[in-house]
């Protein structure tokens, strides 16, 4: 085993060995599950986007939150759903390393966003006459973009510390990839690495959960002295924030037990579910959550007859007439739809994660591809999200700001299309007729 590991580029995920007879109930379960993280993530994020009256602080992490759920179950669920359809059970060290930074950046992110979103809810109560210029927009996107910037480079200096590691082991006992795993296959010196990540796991927990205790006990203090409907009002707000991160914690608290009663005493069933809750539920019912309980964020989209009657030069919306035409018949083109962006997205991300991890594809031809695939699914989902929400939702208008934003991603997609199709002729011409210097024409540096 151990002769046979130390060659091999590849790890086995042995819950996908686990999950082989029951691959195709799994495989719908899975995609269903995505699909349904994905509409609720991507309605409330172009809601926020492209409502004005929503671009205020507590809207807009709302929206960062549900956004990196998004991401998060993106980092797992189409590399599942292919491999369950594939009957796949190993991932290369570079996508194992690549997936391990991206559930880890999720994960980090979660919390600071978490952090934020109760800093953001104290100053509200507890200082609400400096609020507006404690907390404006432009410091709420610096706070986001900062976090995140800590969030990458943190877990990238842990991936490289494992990725310097030499392995003893190909099995991990699990669906995908986390760095625990990978350091229990190691069989050098893995000192380093364990004490980074503790010091960069109490660093964080002692920060962010002193910060969210510190804001949810002055805001329930604040709450007994201020009168009943601001109170109430106020604890609604704080209930919403405290369901999502108690679910948060849940998750933790599953990952948690997994490791403490180690991976020989507990079954390798047992500890898939263990792991899979803290990807899932979060980014499956943050949306529910803010999305049910919080008011501005119900019911928005729909546009009333009068609006439309109405509509004048003065409106910040413009009427689409196509999606009054289709109202008839608005669920059936909901479904049309809504397959056609998942068989877009399954063929794309398929295509993509096969060129990014396997290290035989990495060449100018795959790259191209790879870019022309990424591309198409970039240019769908500046169509197809906000057609399904819309024909769901009822709602016929689109905001200036909104529709501005489609032009802009719809024609950038165009435009790119049309360079990635003479990129790759010029690929091509280059390959066929000047084959002996092709290969110091095109490189994969240069073509980046």
């Amino acid at each position: 085993m151990e002769n046979v590991s130390s060659v091999s580029r590849h790890f086995v995920l042995l819950g996908l060995v686990e999950m082989e007879d029951l691959r195709y109930l799994y495989c719908i379960l899975s995609l269903f599950l995505y699909i349904f993280i994905l509409l609720l993530s991507l309605g409330i994020v172009l809601v926020v986007l492209t409502e004005e009256s929503l671009h205020e602080p507590m809207y807009i992490f709302i929206c960062n939150l549900t956004f990196n759920g998004m991401l998060g179950s993106s980092s797992f669920f189409p590399k599942l759903i292919i491999d369950l359809l594939a009957s796949s059970h190993q991932i290369s060290h570079v996508g194992c390393f690549l997936q391990v930074l991206a559930l880890m950046i999720y994960v980090f992110f979660e919390i600071f966003s978490f952090t934020l979103m109760a800093y953001d809810r104290y100053l509200a109560v507890c200082d609400p006459l400096r609020y507006a210029t404690k907390m404006t927009n432009a410091k709420a996107v610096r706070l986001i973009l900062g976090f995140f910037a800590f969030s990458f480079f943190s877990v990238l200096v842990g991936v490289i510390l494992s990725a310097r590691l030499s392995y003893c082991g190909t099995q991990i006992k699990n669906i995908f990839c986390e760095n625990l795993s990978l350091i229990v296959l190691s069989c050098g010196d893995s000192s380093v690495n364990s004490l980074y990540g503790i010091s960069v796991t109490v660093i964080l927990l002692v920060f962010t959960l002193l910060i969210i205790a510190y804001s949810y006990i002055n805001i329930f203090m604040v709450c007994l002295e201020i009168s009943k409907e601001a109170c109430e009002k106020a604890i609604h707000t704080v209930v919403t924030h405290f369901l999502g991160f108690s679910i948060f914690l849940v998750g933790g608290l599953f990952i948690f037990v997994r490791f403490r009663l180690g991976n020989n005493n507990l079954p390798l069933f047992a500890q898939i579910l263990l792991s899979v809750t803290f990807i899932v539920f979060p980014p499956l019912f943050n949306p529910l959550i803010y999305g049910i309980r919080t008011k501005a964020l119900r019911g928005r989209g729909q546009l009333s007859r009068k609006s439309m009657e109405n509509a004048s030069s003065v409106s910040r919306h413009f009427v689409l007439l196509g999606l009054v035409e289709m109202e008839d018949l608005r669920y059936l083109y909901c479904i049309l739809s809504l397959f056609l962006y998942i068989f877009i997205l399954l063929l794309s991300l398929g295509i993509v994660l096969v060129v990014l991890t396997e290290e035989s594809l990495h060449e100018p031809m795959y790259i191209f591809i790879c870019n022309l695939t990424f591309n198409g699914m970039l240019g769908s989902s500046s169509f197809f999200p906000k057609l399904i929400v819309d024909l769901l939702a009822s709602s016929h208008q689109i905001s200036h700001v909104g529709c501005f934003l489609q032009v802009l991603g719809m024609v950038t997609y165009a435009f790119f299309e049309l360079s990635s199709f003479t990129l790759m002729a010029y690929d091509r011409y280059l390959a066929v007729c000047d084959p002996l210097r092709y290969a110091t024409k095109m490189t994969n540096f240069g073509i980046m």
